[in-house]
């Protein structure tokens, strides 16, 4: 049994010295070209969406802005068309 074990162990001690080696042995793998074309092309893609999108949300707000100052405009109209609406009183 003990023989077994300090086979094993020197297994192990031999395995990870192999391992060892060839992990200091290897070389990263360049990176393949037509998938970092495919990654600058999606990053690309991404950063334009975002620009467009940030436009998109800045209109918008700008339109709920004018459509705000429409209605305070026909607002002050309606109230100013009100009978009493000189003196500040509202009917009613």
């Amino acid at each position: 049994m003990k023989q077994e074990v300090a086979a094993l162990r020197r297994d192990v001690e031999r395995l990870r010295s192999r391992v060892d080696a060839l992990a200091a042995r290897r070389v990263p793998a360049a990176p393949d070209p037509s998938r970092t074309a495919r990654w600058d092309e999606a990053h690309r893609l991404a950063n334009e969406t975002a620009g467009a999108m940030d436009r998109l949300l800045q209109n918008e707000v700008m339109l709920w802005q004018a459509v705000d100052r429409i209605d305070a405009i026909l607002a002050a109209e309606r109230s100013a068309a009100e009978p009493g609406a000189a003196g500040g009183e509202r009917a009613g």
